[in-house]
């Protein structure tokens, strides 16, 4: 969806940032290498994926409660030229 937008901006003659901001999700590896360079916002999938193997493995040893329990994660805006 983020290559959509960009290409519609660019094809549009929108500038970025001075008519429009954009911020991706999940802080890319390539967001430095646009320009301007994208606004992001990291999200802990560490965190997410070790808390999810622990769920996983409750599950599987039988020690999961009977009602279910959301967990969330702070992201973490990395501000850049795009907004």
């Amino acid at each position: 969806m983020l290559k959509e937008t960009l290409s519609f901006l660019k094809e549009n003659n929108i500038s970025i940032p001075e008519e429009t901001a954009v911020i991706g999700i999940d802080d890319v590896s390539y967001a430095d290498i646009y320009h301007p360079s994208l606004t992001t916002i990291a999200q802990p999938t560490e965190d997410m994926g070790e808390k999810a193997a622990e769920i996983i493995l409750n599950r599987i040893e039988g020690k999961t409660d009977s009602v279910p329990v959301v967990y969330r994660f702070s992201p973490k805006l990395n501000m850049r030229g795009s907004c």
